[in-house]
Parts: C-alpha cells; sequence; structure tokens
C-alpha cells in the first residue's frame, strides 16, 4: 500500500493549506491513502476541507498540562486550539464525548518524550479518552551530543512502559 502524508511545518497555516490541500486531493484522486500531520491550532477552521482529502490526521500535542504545551509550543493558547480543533473533528463524526468508531481510526495524537520529563505525559491518556482519542503514538527525543545519547537506553524504555501502563487504566 502506497500513501502520501504533508508533515513538516505547519500545512493548516493559511498560506500552506493551498498547496496542501492541492497535493492530498491528487493524492486521493491517485487513490493513495492520504494523512496530514499539525499541530491542530488550525483544525477547526480546516476540518471540513481536511476530511475531504484525508484518510487520517495525526495532531501534536505536547502535554496534557496547557502550560507545558504552550511553552513548548512557543504560543499561548495553541493547547486549547488544538484541543477545541480535535472536539470540532470529532463533531463532523457525530460522536458524542467518546467519539465514534471512524473518529477514532481518522484522528490520532503524536507526542514525543524527552529524557528525565516523562511526566509531562502522564495524564495525556486521561486528556485523550476525554477527547475521544484512541490512537496515540510516542516517540523519544533522542538527541546526540559529544558523541552520545542524551538519555539512557533503560530509561527511555522504563518510560515506555510506565505511559503504556497508564494508556491501559484509561482505556
Amino acid at each position: 500500500v502506497i500513501a502520501f502524508g504533508i508533515q513538516g511545518h505547519e500545512a493548516l497555516l493559511p498560506e500552506a493549506w493551498p498547496l496542501a490541500r492541492k497535493l492530498l486531493s491528487m493524492s486521493l484522486g491517485q487513490k493513495l491513502i492520504t494523512s496530514c500531520v499539525t499541530n491542530g491550532v488550525n483544525l477547526r477552521e480546516f476540518r471540513d476541507e481536511l476530511l475531504d482529502v484525508t484518510h487520517n490526521i495525526y495532531v501534536s500535542i505536547d502535554s496534557h498540562d496547557p502550560l507545558i504545551h504552550d511553552k513548548s509550543r512557543g504560543k499561548s493558547g495553541a493547547w486549547v486550539k488544538t484541543t477545541d480543533g480535535l472536539r470540532a473533528v470529532r463533531e463532523l463524526f457525530g460522536g458524542g464525548e467518546s467519539g465514534t468508531r471512524e473518529f477514532q481510526e481518522y484522528a490520532r495524537v503524536i507526542s514525543i518524550f524527552y529524557p528525565h520529563q516523562v511526566a509531562r505525559l502522564e495524564g495525556m491518556p486521561a486528556l485523550l479518552r476525554s477527547l475521544g482519542i484512541k490512537g496515540w503514538s510516542v516517540s523519544p527525543f533522542i538527541s546526540i551530543a559529544k558523541g552520545m545519547f542524551l538519555g539512557k537506553e533503560h530509561e527511555i524504555c522504563e518510560d515506555l512502559y510506565r505511559l503504556d501502563k497508564i494508556s491501559k487504566e484509561h482505556g
């Protein structure tokens, strides 16, 4: 299966969306599976058009805590707009708070966790459940400095197991 995805920078910026929409539409016309990665800030504004040209969206959320997310993004109010955008997309699928299966297959969240900062993601499973999101991808931020990894492999694995346990507790 060949798929086409838009990611990098921000596809839902008003100045970027016309090209992103055209590329997604052309790919959809070629029967490719299409997806878009977004920070979600403009998701409410472009939700209808996005739904027309994608099979999936991936929304990047850095923390369940609005202050941490906004600081990471460098934009006050980003968390509120992102979570509001996900609710707006969920409305298109007709689901209540838990969403529908179609919504859960369409919208997913991705997060990066940093060594020794896994606590900033511990509340994500509860947030995602409240948004009706079932799919969550977590990627460790791995940086190489002075010829070595920042963060230890066993600590990254422990953090991932911890997040997995919390996620299972929240369904």
